[in-house]
């Protein structure tokens, strides 16, 4: 059963991190949000009031000095979460009257922050500027009025924390800062990086400080966010966002009247921030003082990207960078830079395998880090998927990196992988490293089609944690999907109680029939390809099950399938594909048969071979896997090619294809004995 937790989260990447049995959720644009699997969510931390307690005036009894002079603030509080928000504005100062108390008024606030529950008051001492805690009392955003009547000697808490000269209290409930990368770790989370938002066009006017955007909605996370015009010489801080279209600047807007104009909203890129933990070791992870950040590299020219965790130190991403924050709290914090070279291209790939080591997704290809050093996972093996050099079988949409998923399933010892193929809009392409080892040799790389995947993670399903991933709905957004892999199953995501393939009975612009199919729920969400006859090579998502014979895809064929098409769902286009084989390097001599030794099965295979590392085949032919000999012949004739590569396989499901041995016969000019 799936329950909604938020809507209207479409289109926006999120990143999470858990922490004292909550969830933080955040954007970079959208305002951050804290969820605890119970209530509706709410907005990460508390605005702090912006209106001053007031002096009623009132003569009531208490044990404070009289005539002695006080001020006081107040700050909102959740009583259920235990978070304060941050300090009000301090009031005037006080006298107190004849009968030893002060009675004050908290406004109102009637857009105050749903969560908040009681406010908590805090008082000077006489002639004194250190705020120290009285008591709390319910509020909900009307007027109320609070009683200080206690003596100096029993307020001993301090608001916040006091100043290192001990001459102010320091507010530590500040809101954390619009983050898209969160990450937690050792009882605080820690943020990083910015989104740029320049959707619309805004207008602005000389001398004012209000900004209209048109053609879009503003997020909700802009406060405190810089807002540039195209080709403008200085930035604005945003003071408050008004509404969907307008907010307010911090100062009135010194260029040139003008409607139209191309702008930007970001926030800090090169900073780390974090969250607040008290003297006594409480947590609160929604709150960060002001001087709780580090600055990495401000001037590289780089882009923040994410945040992982190695050996218990966090691994700080750049675009073309890596380095890690080590330390346990802010006087220990140091940043070590270990890579330039290499970065994170996607924070959304990053996560940590059993032996600690941090994975992530640069430019080139899948790396890890110890902490130390960085490898390519990629480089050495399936590295040209992601440069385009040689003859790749296919090519990653480098455009769409940034939005690649990834996870490493603890259960399987494998990291699994989702990035779009080139021209496509979608994650598309499933790749697999297989940490497991034969002998010393790690497995390593494996990769095929599957089911589209645009985010994962590991659940827990009847005590046993499982790598989830889900799809958004394609063509309407309410037909999402989150599947779970299960190692007991197939591995071509349509499940185990659909019919997976068959021939086509009939078809129309979006649909598919077969009368001998029992089609069920499983299929939904996963990719359908013509495997020969009318409309072969088209591949399309399914939509919705009509029937048990029938489907809808996503989007209309091409040419619509009829009578003589073989569909395959969940299809693997699976193969191996050989070294190049360098026959230059043993003299003038020509291949003249090449034979394939296989296992028999009910079922065809592809073989095609290349020649000095053409991408087009020099011999493409469909071979009988029930032929009762077990091999076959290809007999080339007079060739001068030095390089030879072989790929054989089957885009298809559940067929698995055993290949013995490739043997190759020569001949040597001006010899007539055969070389094998």
């Amino acid at each position: 059963m799936a329950i909604l937790i938020k809507e209207g989260l479409a289109d926006t990447l999120y990143q999470a991190a858990t922490l004292g049995g909550r969830c933080y959720i955040c954007s970079g644009l959208s305002k951050n949000i804290c969820y605890d699997g119970w209530t509706d969510p709410t907005e990460m931390g508390i605005v702090a009031p912006t209106d001053a307690a007031t002096d009623e005036g009132t003569d009531i009894a208490g044990s404070l000095i009289v005539g002695g002079k006080y001020k006081c603030k107040y700050e909102y509080y959740n009583i259920n979460k235990g978070q304060p928000s941050g300090m009000s504005p301090a009031s005037a100062e006080i006298t107190c009257q004849s009968l030893g108390g002060i009675r004050v008024n908290i406004p109102a606030n009637t857009s105050v922050d749903s969560q908040v529950t009681h406010i908590r008051a805090y008082l000077t001492s006489d002639g004194g500027n250190i705020y120290r805690y009285d008591d709390s009392k319910a509020y909900t955003g009307s007027a109320i009025t609070f009683d200080f009547t206690a003596a100096e000697n029993q307020r001993v808490t301090l608001m916040g924390e006091l100043s290192d000269d001990e001459t102010y209290n320091v507010d530590v409930h500040l809101l954390f800062p619009v983050v898209p990368y969160i990450i937690a770790h050792k009882g605080r989370l820690f943020g990083f990086g910015t989104k740029i938002f320049s959707k619309g066009t805004a207008s602005v006017t000389n001398g004012s400080a209000t900004v209209t955007i048109a053609d879009t909605t503003l997020p909700t996370g802009i406060k405190n966010l810089y807002f540039h015009i195209y080709g403008d010489s200085r930035k604005y801080i945003i003071q408050s966002r008004t509404d969907g279209t307008h907010f307010e600047l911090t100062e009135t807007y010194g260029g040139t009247t003008g409607t139209g104009k191309t702008y930007y909203i970001y926030g800090e890129n090169s900073i780390v921030y974090y969250t607040y933990i008290d003297t006594l070791g409480s947590s609160y992870p929604e709150s960060c003082p002001a001087t709780y950040w580090i600055e990495i590299n401000k001037d590289d020219d780089d882009e923040g990207s994410g945040l992982g965790i190695v050996h218990d130190q966090i691994v700080v991403f750049k675009i073309r960078s890596v380095g890690i924050l080590s330390g346990s709290s802010p006087s220990d914090f140091a940043f070590t830079l270990i890579s330039t070279k290499v970065g994170c291209i996607s924070a959304y790939t990053i996560d940590k395998n059993s032996a600690g080591h941090c994975l992530f997704l640069s430019e080139k290809g899948l790396c890890i880090t110890d902490g130390v050093s960085v490898i390519n996972l990629t480089e050495s093996t399936i590295g040209n998927i992601f440069t385009g050099e040689g003859s790749p079988p296919w090519k990653v949409n480098k455009s769409r990196l940034p939005y690649a998923v990834g996870k490493y399933d603890p259960m399987t010892n494998r990291y699994r992988l989702w990035v779009s193929s080139k021209d496509a809009t979608t994650n598309d392409k499933y790749l697999e490293y297989d940490f497991n080892k034969i002998g010393d040799i790690t497995i390593g790389w494996t990769d095929g089609d599957g089911i589209v995947g645009h985010a994962c993670g590991i659940i827990e399903i009847d005590g046993v944690q499982k790598l989830a991933f889900g799809c958004d709905g394609g063509k309407n957004a309410d037909k999402g999907f989150v599947y779970y892999y299960d190692e007991d199953a197939t591995n071509d995501g349509a499940g185990t109680t659909s019919t997976k393939t068959g021939t086509v009975t009939s078809a129309t612009d979006n649909t598919l029939t077969d009368s001998l199919a029992t089609f069920t729920d499983d299929i939904l969400g996963c990719n359908v390809k013509i495997l020969s006859g009318t409309g072969i090579g088209q591949i399309r998502r399914i939509y919705t099950r009509e029937s048990a014979t029938q489907f809808t895809v996503e989007s209309n064929w091409t040419t619509n399938p009829d009578t003589t098409s073989v569909y395959a769902i969940g299809f693997i286009d699976a193969f191996r594909l050989s070294k190049h084989f360098d026959f230059g390097a043993l003299g003038s001599k020509s291949v003249r048969m090449i034979k394939t030794v296989f296992k028999k099965a009910a079922y065809n295979c592809d073989f095609k071979l290349y020649q000095d590392y053409s991408t087009t085949p020099k011999i493409e032919k469909d071979i009988n896997l029930n032929k009762d000999k077990g091999f076959y012949e290809f007999r080339l004739g007079l060739n001068r090619a030095k390089h030879y590569q072989i790929k054989v396989g089957k885009c298809n499901v559940d067929t698995p294809i055993e290949i013995k041995e490739h043997e190759f016969t020569y001949v040597a000019e001006g010899k007539p004995q055969d070389f094998q």
